[in-house]
């Protein structure tokens, strides 16, 4: 009688779940953008997102969660249950580059989610303030490389494809700017426009309206050929140096979705950047829909991987990682703290001692890839206390003129945080070096 009355229970639970999933969605479904309202990813998301709610006959409401390049609003969809009502509209930078360019990505990409369906791909642009004086790439490249210790650029975060498409240019340039993060493209887009930062690389989709609004300036896009959207605007390598950036946007769920669930949202998502009207307003930001051999979930998983695996390159030692981005190599040093070799805090309350075995890791990052300090790009420092402020400077002063000789000290973002991953530690440094 037991046996019958769990067999009859277990019945009913799968009849349960069945109808769950036919019914799906019978609630409206969040759309998570990892980035600030008004940047590429959230335009891009709307247009999607409104088309999806129509196909799915409930409302897709969108939710910006910026901030660490993307990572915060990915880690929360990693986390949320898997039932289909929270997805992420995720991009290379998300999804792929902070794979390998963080020591400790919050999340692993492969694992933690569900793919649905990959979307569209856009090129990126450099755009500048309005009263740069330059009005080309060369032009441009030539007031960088006469000004580079009082510029700088945004990004929409450390390590999103906005601000690897700069390292890279930077990198090619031969110029050591200042990168200033921002918790998306579109405040880092209004610092622009206000003429506080001097450029952006900036994804095609939110680049245009400011370029032919006049709030802005098109240097260049870093694709091999021009964009239909921006038919005037000669790409880097037309101009005598070709650099090449781009982002992508696609759409995860947490791991161990239903697959019922999974069908139907990337049947909706299909729907959505087949529907006439949706590819007329990406074409017009520039973005390029997916192909239909590109559009299954299946198709997405495998990119994903190779993007990770083969784009953006390989771990070296215990520091670093080797990454190729187009035309450039460079190396992130990521999260480098006052820990030695065997995992041992040098000392809980002297910063200058965790200031001297934290450069000391980078060095030995450099030197496992035949670098040296000549070849460092860019420093991220982070402090947890306002009063090691004068105390780094003084490490600056005291230690800089041995790393660099010829006096020309890379560029320098100094951060403040709560906290570091332990709470002994007082400062860490990231630096992006070029090979």
């Amino acid at each position: 009688m037991k046996k019958a009355l769990f067999a009859a229970a277990l019945a009913a639970l799968a009849f349960v779940g069945a109808a769950a999933a036919e019914d799906f969605p019978s609630r409206p479904v969040t759309m998570v953008i990892p980035f600030a309202a008004g940047g590429p990813q959230d335009t891009i998301g709307r247009i999607i997102a409104q088309r999806m709610g129509e196909l799915l006959g409930q409302t897709v409401v969108v939710e910006n969660v910026g901030g660490a390049g993307g990572m915060t609003g990915s880690k929360r969809v990693a986390d949320a249950k898997p039932d289909g009502y929270t997805m992420i509209l995720g991009s290379v930078g998300t999804h792929a580059q902070n794979q390998t360019i963080y020591k400790h990505p919050l999340y692993n990409v492969v694992t933690d989610f569900t793919p649905v369906a990959y979307l569209a791909v856009t090129p990126i642009a450099i755009i500048t303030r309005p009263d740069l004086p330059a009005n080309n790439f060369k032009e441009f490249i030539a007031y960088a490389k006469a000004n580079q210790e009082k510029m700088q650029y945004g990004s929409a975060g450390a390590g999103s494809a906005t601000h690897l498409g700069c390292v890279v240019l930077d990198s090619a340039m031969g110029t050591k700017i200042t990168h200033i993060p921002y918790k998306g493209t579109g405040p880092a887009m209004q610092d622009l426009v206000g003429g506080r930062i001097d450029f952006l690389c900036d994804i095609i989709a939110t680049a245009k309206p400011q370029i032919d609004g006049g709030k802005v300036k098109g240097i260049a896009i870093m694709t091999k050929d021009r964009s239909p959207v921006l038919p005037n605007l000669a790409t880097t390598g037309e101009q005598g140096l070709d650099v090449q950036a781009y982002t992508w946007s696609a759409l995860f769920l947490p791991k161990d979705a239903p697959a019922d669930v999974v069908k139907k949202l990337n049947e909706a998502a299909v729907g959505a950047i087949t529907t006439e009207s949706v590819q007329e307003r990406l074409a017009k930001l520039g973005a390029t829909v997916a192909a239909p051999n590109e559009r299954s979930p299946q198709w997405l998983g495998d990119f994903v991987k190779s993007e990770v695996k083969n784009s953006l390159g390989k771990p070296l030692g215990q520091y670093s990682q080797l990454t190729r981005v187009k035309a450039s190599e460079f190396i992130f040093i990521a999260g480098q703290v006052g820990v030695d070799r065997d995992g041992k805090l040098v000392s809980a309350d002297d910063f200058d001692a965790q200031c001297v075995q934290t450069f000391a890791n980078i060095e030995t990052a450099l030197k496992s890839v035949g670098a040296g300090w000549g070849n460092i790009v860019q420093f991220t420092s982070y402090l947890v206390h306002s009063q090691d402020i004068p105390k780094f400077m003084k490490y600056r002063l005291r230690e800089f003129p041995k790393m660099f000789a010829n006096g020309a000290y890379p560029p320098n973002t100094l951060l403040m945080v709560d906290r570091l991953v332990q709470e002994p530690l007082l400062v860490e440094v990231q630096a992006m070096a070029a090979l």
